[in-house]
């Protein structure tokens, strides 16, 4: 009879391969690799190098390819599949804490459920009011979690420290669509809080929404990337145009349209401060909103604040780049102008007479502003106030007079004062507002903290108590 013969084994088996190893076992799964095979592996995974870049040897590292996608996206969908919309998780993709922590809080969801079916009141104990606080963050598929960013100041500025353009996305992902971009040493506003991922493909990738809209990614070095944004004190420029205009090298206008009232002509080599997000026209003008001081007429030593719209770039019309980028402070701090307008008057009723000394502070001359308004701005933040509040930078061993009752606003105590002399002891006159005295706010760090000192009889309080706590221990000593 023909055919296969059932009890033959040799019929049924598969040719022998050469390259069949001796060692795998039939149990073992698909992708197991042999001892030898999985060594040589884990060396070629040693000696990957996410840089190189090796056409000729088959060799790409991932820090190119990602930017090659950087520059295709927005991807567009092909064809074949843009009738599809795709499902995603966002619990897929946890390890196995966080799936943890997700089981704990469903659990912990349940028991409420419970408790309310039966009527029964929430627990009250010593944890009342100190439950941890949301973190906040997202869930982005293929990337991973991200977590809000400590430290969030509201309209920081930053600059552009790298070699490209800052790509702004109208939303938070990477496929959203390109709205703008920050060239090369200009300076964007923060928004709101940064996000940076905890985990997946894009640890430590951090994204920033800026002013007046969009997304950027602030820094990508831990990822391969470069780092984008710094933060800067100021949104400084310096004037790099020379016209030889009698009048000027720069005009500003009124507003951003180029046909508004000229309100100023500044000259070269003069600092203006940005006041808020560039605008770029039809024609790729760049327009900016600036700030920037003029010395006073009739023999005053506070220099007149002057603001408007002036033409950043105009490159893409092929003219020149008016002016460059200046972020260190070269030159000392600008004094706003203490007109009668903008002088904080004394408090009625207000019959005290206390000195406060300036303390605390670190050698930076643009840290504890006198500004016309109640406001805090607190040192060490990054948080500084426009120009046209800013009555003068304070320093160490400046002497205030409080001519009104302090205010609790944001987390901080603000103090009404007259400016009574500077640190080398000079008599200052017309200088008034309002400054940051301390913080109050408990969940800050260094709730403690204080940059005005209270004098008696010329005398610290501080350095008072010091004395006497150091009189005490001599007096115990001798006992």
């Amino acid at each position: 009879m023909l055919g296969t013969d059932a009890g033959n084994k040799d019929s049924d088996a598969p040719d022998a391969s050469p390259d069949a190893s001796p060692d795998a076992s039939p149990d073992a799964p698909p992708d197991a690799l042999p001892e030898q095979q999985q060594a040589q592996a884990d060396t070629d995974l040693g000696d990957f190098d996410p840089g190189i870049w090796e056409p000729v040897e088959n060799r790409y590292g991932m820090v190119r390819l990602l930017g090659l996608r950087e520059a295709m996206l927005p991807i567009e969908k092909p064809d074949s599949i843009k009738t599809f919309k795709f499902l995603f998780f966002p619990g897929h993709g946890l390890d196995n804490g966080e799936a943890e922590e997700r089981e704990k809080k469903e659990r912990g969801g349940d028991r409420d459920r419970d408790r309310k079916d039966r009527g029964d009141r929430p627990s009250k104990g010593k944890s009342k009011g100190k439950e941890k606080q949301p973190q906040g963050g997202r869930f982005v598929p293929e990337m991973g979690k991200t977590e809000l960013v400590a430290g969030y100041v509201r309209n920081q500025w930053y600059r552009n420290i790298s070699d490209s353009d800052v790509i702004m996305r109208d939303g938070f992902s990477l496929m959203s669509q390109e709205i703008w971009k920050v060239p090369t040493g200009h300076y964007v506003q923060q928004a709101g809080p940064a996000e940076v991922f905890v985990n997946g493909q894009a640890t430590g990738l951090t994204r920033m929404p800026c002013l007046p809209k969009g997304w950027a990614t602030a820094d990508a070095s831990a990822v391969g990337g470069p780092k984008y944004l710094d933060p800067v004190r100021a949104a400084r420029w310096e004037v790099s145009f020379r016209s030889d205009a009698p009048r000027g090298d720069i005009l500003v206008r009124q507003d951003v349209s180029l046909e508004s009232d000229e309100v100023g002509c500044i000259r070269f080599g003069t600092y203006v401060l940005q006041s808020g997000p560039q605008e770029t026209l039809e024609d790729g003008i760049i327009r900016m909103p600036i700030s920037w001081a003029e010395p006073s007429q009739g023999g005053s030593n506070s220099p007149r604040m002057h603001a408007g719209w002036v033409t950043c770039d105009a490159s893409s019309q092929g003219g020149p780049k008016f002016f460059t980028a200046a972020p260190e402070e070269d030159e000392p701090a600008v004094a706003a102008p203490a007109s009668s307008a903008a002088r904080v008057p004394r408090e009625e009723g207000w019959d005290k007479n206390r000195l406060w000394k300036v303390c605390n502070l670190d050698d930076d001359t643009r840290s504890l502003p006198l500004v016309t308004r109640a406001e805090p701005y607190v040192p060490g933040t990054g948080r500084t106030p426009p120009e046209d509040v800013v009555v003068r930078w304070l320093k160490n061993d400046d002497v205030v007079e409080q001519i009104g009752h302090s205010k609790k606003t944001r987390g901080c105590m603000v103090m009404p004062v007259k400016l009574v002399s500077d640190d080398k002891g000079n008599e200052v006159k017309d200088a008034e507002g309002w400054v940051t005295r301390r913080l109050v706010d408990k969940q800050r760090e260094s709730s403690d903290a204080a940059w005005l000192v209270e004098l008696r009889d010329g005398t610290d309080l501080n350095e008072r108590e010091h004395r006497r706590a150091h009189r005490r221990e001599q007096r115990q000593a001798d006992r």
